[in-house]
C-alpha cells in the first residue's frame, strides 16, 4: 500500500507535454517567406504552419471576390488565394 506523501512524490514528476507557443504577433511576412508558400495548393494544415511562421495571432482565408474589412491589424495575416486553390499572397494587416 501506497502512503499519501509517497503518492504526491509520483505525481509531482508527472510533466505535460505542451505543443509550440502560441503566436502573439506581430504579423512577420517578408520576400523569402512569400516564395516559400506563394504558389503552393493550400489546404488547412498549412494555415496553422504558416501562421506559426509569420507569427500571427489571427489568419483569414481571402479568395479574390470575398468583401473585406478595412482595418489594419498588425497580428493578423491575410493568405490569399486565386480561383486554382493556390495561395497567390500572404499580407499582414
Amino acid at each position: 500500500m501506497m502512503t499519501i506523501p509517497a503518492l504526491f512524490g509520483l505525481m509531482a514528476g508527472c510533466t505535460t507535454m505542451t505543443g509550440p507557443a502560441e503566436p502573439t504577433g506581430p504579423c512577420r511576412v517578408d520576400m523569402s517567406f512569400q516564395m516559400r508558400y506563394v504558389g503552393s495548393e493550400f489546404k488547412m494544415p498549412l494555415r496553422e504552419e504558416i501562421q506559426y511562421a509569420a507569427n500571427a495571432r489571427i489568419t483569414r482565408i481571402l479568395h479574390l471576390d470575398d468583401p473585406v474589412t478595412k482595418d489594419f491589424r498588425t497580428d493578423r495575416l491575410n493568405i490569399l488565394l486565386g480561383e486554382d486553390g493556390k495561395i497567390n499572397a500572404l499580407t499582414c494587416g
